[in-house]
């Protein structure tokens, strides 16, 4: 099981980001 930093890290952007994204918003700003 990877976790959102993990993603966050390999994908270059935040965790944040990708919690945003994983709660269903895309985090476009």
């Amino acid at each position: 099981m990877v976790t959102a930093r993990e993603v966050a890290q390999r994908a270059g952007v935040s965790a944040m980001t990708v919690s945003n994204v994983i709660n269903g918003r895309d985090g476009k700003v």
